[in-house]
């Protein structure tokens, strides 16, 4: 079994992929702004499959596990658009492939790499890193987006391979108990 943990965004979707039995790889699928004609949906979702593709070439996962789109008040139609859209297009990508495909809410996933729905991006880098993940080196690479991922991903170890589990809590807590 191999998990493939997503959190996407219109810019930045953060992945983080392994079977559990060890930390896993995390990195970013950087996409391009194609402006907002008509065109630029189509080619933003082209990208963002070739990505994906790419990414299912290298780690041929059984379970794909994506953060449900967490969509602000203030955000445009133009970025609920590309959100949503890409949230679709994945869905669609596994279903084609055979993958196994399932949505965890924004604050099971914190809860689940930093024990806290209250975690900031800094704690979920923080955390990812005290797992041992090695995250991409700045912000605009996308290193927030690959710890999102990974607790993503870490969710997915509980649904689909908990036996996994403990090790990677294990990690995680310090001496004393606690995260973060």
């Amino acid at each position: 079994m191999s998990l493939i943990g997503f959190d996407l965004a219109p810019r930045l979707c953060g992945w983080a992929a392994g079977s559990g039995e060890g930390v896993p790889e995390a990195g970013c699928i950087k996409l391009s702004d194609h402006g907002k004609d008509d065109g630029a949906l189509g080619k933003l979702g082209a990208q963002f499959q070739a990505g994906v593709m790419s990414l299912h070439r290298r780690f041929p996962a059984s379970h794909w596990i994506c953060e449900r789109p967490l969509l602000m008040p203030h955000d445009a139609r133009w970025t609920l658009m590309r959100t949503y859209g890409l949230t679709c297009l994945l869905a669609t990508i596994a279903e084609k492939l055979g993958v196994a495909f399932c949505f965890v809410d924004y604050d099971e996933a914190k809860i689940e790499l930093a024990g806290t729905r209250k975690a900031s991006k800094a704690d979920m880098v923080f955390v990812a890193e005290k797992l041992g993940v090695a995250l991409p080196p700045t912000k605009g690479d996308g290193r927030e987006d690959a710890a999102d991922a990974t607790a993503v991903w870490k969710v997915g170890v509980r649904l689909f391979a908990p036996q996994y589990l403990k090790r990677l809590d294990q990690a995680l807590y310090s001496t004393r108990g606690g995260l973060i």
